[in-house]
């Protein structure tokens, strides 16, 4: 059974009760309308992606959360709220929203090769070392609810360490080196305020040589001397130690690895 409100009409309430024969569930869809009140349980309603408001949105089951009666890949929508996108833990009952899919996905290709998601996630192995590999992502709008224009879509590529490695939607590694690259591509969008974030994962292959490293300039003097003021940790005043691979990927020493030593009552060094 299917119920579905169209263009700008209001339905006044849908009640639909729990019973012993949840099969086949009631579809509801608001497309451009409200409806005032809706009550359900999980096991016989199923809310569809659409435009419509809802005035109020309870799940009659006993300790349910109302998130549970949202089809597959469905949210709701908070125009006013602070947070504006939610499908989990959202309560009993959700006021004022909106019940849509995300207003766009995106999907990621190597090359012109388009990759196949494993939960969510991407990984690209069995690349070699000094190759050059070619990522990008491909935005797709929401044809049934809430849509995107892909000019309000702002993206960029990072490590998982927070450091950009490019912005926009195109990134390519260079004369890769050998290792793992933990990759996150986020996108958001500036009408509704969708964010989503996508983890690649790239794994260079091993090479046969051993791979070069050396030691990350810094900004402070060769030898790392600050004034110590006596209350300060140490590891608060010495910048840490960095080395770095060809392709500038940075690989931080910890602290577990080395120690500082106060050589006056002034100053304080880091041996490395």
């Amino acid at each position: 059974m299917q119920i579905s409100n169209k263009g700008s009409g209001t339905i006044g309430e849908i009640n639909i009760p729990q019973t012993d024969n949840p099969t086949p569930k009631v579809q509801v869809t608001n497309n451009g309308g409200k409806i005032e009140r809706l009550t359900g349980s999980p096991k016989n309603v199923e809310l569809r992606s659409g435009t419509g408001s809802y005035g109020t949105i309870t799940n009659a089951a006993e300790g349910g959360s109302v998130d549970s009666l949202l089809n597959k890949g469905c949210y709701f929508y908070f125009p006013n709220g602070g947070q504006k996108w939610v499908n989990s833990n959202a309560g009993k009952t959700v006021s004022d929203v909106i019940v849509s899919s995300a207003p766009f996905t995106v999907k990621v290709k190597q090359g012109a090769t388009e990759l196949e998601p494993s939960n969510g996630s991407y990984t690209v192995d069995n690349v070699t070392v000094d190759s050059t590999v070619a990522l990008s992502a491909v935005f797709t709008s929401n044809e049934n609810g809430l849509t995107a224009d892909e000019s309000k879509i702002t993206s960029r590529w990072y490590y998982k360490n927070e450091k950009t490695a490019a912005d926009g939607k195109a990134l390519t590694l260079n004369n890769i080196q050998y290792g793992v690259y933990d990759l996150i591509f986020e996108a958001k969008e500036s009408t509704y305020g969708f964010t989503t974030s996508i983890s690649v994962t790239v794994n260079v292959t091993p090479p046969a040589e051993k791979t070069a490293i050396s030691l990350k300039t810094q900004l402070t003097s060769d030898d790392y001397t600050k004034v110590y003021d006596g209350t300060t940790r140490a590891s608060e005043i010495l910048p840490p130690i960095e080395f770095q691979l060809a392709d500038g990927r940075e690989i931080r020493i910890s602290e577990d690895y080395y120690e500082y030593k106060a050589e006056s009552p002034e100053q304080i060094s880091g041996l490395y």
